[in-house]
């Protein structure tokens, strides 16, 4: 079992943290793209709360979310102290929890008597480059036993985040490489016209 130092270490990996600012979702409004995952997965699983939680190295960022506290909806994070998720980006693995109570993972998470976190069961999202991003997760406020068909699911609502986080960063990649090469083709085009002048005069 990772001791927190450990998960702490891996969090704060400057790979992974460069990865996640590439990715430019922390701090950024509720899309409809996200909410529809949350939405579908919370229905599918039958579940109290779902999130899609971004990690950095010292807070959870709620890119969205169904079914948090009101206090929770507008602060849209907490720190890692009241985060399970932490444990799904720093091991890059799933996290199944059927009673966190009795869980000697998550048992002295604040989470788990400050926000009823009872049950849960939590996805690795990943970069284009297989950084751990952050979790998709379903959470109960009671126990619950998840199937291997309820994980499976999770899993795939999971994979079609990462497509949409990798889609949406190669279109801004394009679209800056665009740009610049238009602007790179301006400046050569007034540096060859240039050129024309400067042999015009000289004729």
């Amino acid at each position: 079992m990772s001791t927190p130092e450990d998960i702490l270490a891996r969090l704060a990996m400057p790979k992974r943290l460069q990865a996640l600012k590439q990715s430019g979702l922390m701090d950024t409004e509720e899309e409809e793209d996200f909410n529809r995952v949350t939405r579908l997965a919370q229905a599918s699983l039958s579940s109290d709360v779902c999130l899609i939680s971004l990690v950095d190295g010292h807070r959870q960022f709620f890119k969205s979310a169904r079914g948090l506290p009101d206090a929770l909806v507008a602060a849209r994070e907490t720190p890692l102290s009241h985060s399970i998720c932490q444990h799904v980006v720093a091991n890059g693995t799933p996290l199944v929890v059927e009673d966190a109570r009795y869980d000697a993972r998550v048992a002295d998470n604040p989470a788990v008597r400050d926000l009823n976190v009872i049950s849960y069961l939590g996805m690795p999202i990943f970069g284009p480059e297989g950084d751990a991003l952050g979790s998709l997760c379903v959470i109960n406020g009671a126990p619950r036993h998840w199937t291997d068909d309820e994980t499976a699911t999770l899993q795939d609502f999971a994979r079609l985040l990462e497509n949409v986080i990798k889609t949406r960063i190669y279109a801004r990649d394009a679209l800056r490489a665009a740009t610049s090469n238009a602007v790179l083709a301006r400046e050569y085009n007034h540096r060859i016209k240039n050129s024309y002048a400067v042999s015009a005069g000289l004729v």
